[in-house]
């Protein structure tokens, strides 16, 4: 392959040229291609940099729905913060109510003298342990029942 060089046209010779390309046409097309794609490509952007009322009133709008989520949200993650401390009180108020009726029913529990109350049941309201032939003991078979016959009055005050 060998080149010659002229002044305005180089010519390539061998299989891959077919005919004479000039150098300073080519350059002027590619600059003028470019500068027609460059005044496109502006304004394209010029028109993508333009926003309509349309665009600027949907955007608007989807700013203020997410803001209203957002607060929303907020508010549901407060609500979340304050049950659970209202909840984490009420927990803490049952406990030590639990502990104060626990100490109440040990109070009462240990305070009950058993030999007292034997012997107020002996002597003021004759009461005496059952006997030998007093106490009669019954098998219940699964099939038993028992069957009411008549009403039971009625306790007027």
């Amino acid at each position: 392959m060998s080149r010659k060089n002229d002044r305005n046209r180089v010519y390539v010779y061998g299989n891959n040229a077919l005919s004479p390309v000039p150098a300073r046409e080519e350059m002027i097309r590619e600059m003028r291609k470019k500068a027609r794609n460059s005044a496109r490509v502006r304004r394209n952007q010029e028109r993508a940099r333009r926003m309509g009322f349309l665009d600027a009133a949907v955007l608007g709008v989807a700013f203020l729905i997410a803001g209203l989520i957002l607060i929303h949200n907020l508010q549901l993650k407060s609500d979340i913060v304050s049950r659970t401390q209202n909840i984490a009180a009420l927990k803490t108020q049952l406990n030590t109510m639990r502990l104060e009726n626990d100490e109440k029913y040990e109070r009462l529990t240990t305070r009950v003298d058993l030999a007292e109350v034997r012997k107020i049941a002996e002597t003021e309201l004759n009461m005496r342990y059952a006997g030998q032939g007093q106490v009669q003991v019954f098998s219940k078979d699964e099939s038993d029942y028992v069957h009411q016959v008549t009403d039971l009055p009625d306790r007027k005050k």
